[in-house]
């Protein structure tokens, strides 16, 4: 997988925001996610059709593990779920 933007050049736009779809791509574990987590302008991550979806409290794990997420598997990250 291969992301380009402008912040390879140093340039972050106020308003830029990262969208990451990784749709049945054997995510497994929450340790797969920790990877993407330190991506700061990440705001919308999609996991569907992955077997991590399946653990116990998966969202809530996610959405603790990266948390600037706004939105995860096409679904609005509300701030309840971050506290």
């Amino acid at each position: 997988m291969i992301i380009s933007s402008d912040t390879e050049l140093g340039v972050v736009p106020s308003s830029y925001q990262l969208s990451l779809s990784v749709l049945y791509s054997q995510v497994v574990d929450l340790v797969e996610v920790m990877h993407v987590a330190s991506i700061d302008l990440l705001r919308s991550l999609n996991l569907r059709g992955n077997p991590l979806r399946e653990l116990p409290d998966y969202r809530l794990s996610v959405i603790f593990a990266v948390q600037q997420l706004t939105e995860l598997d096409t679904q609005h990250v509300d701030i309840a779920e971050k506290v």
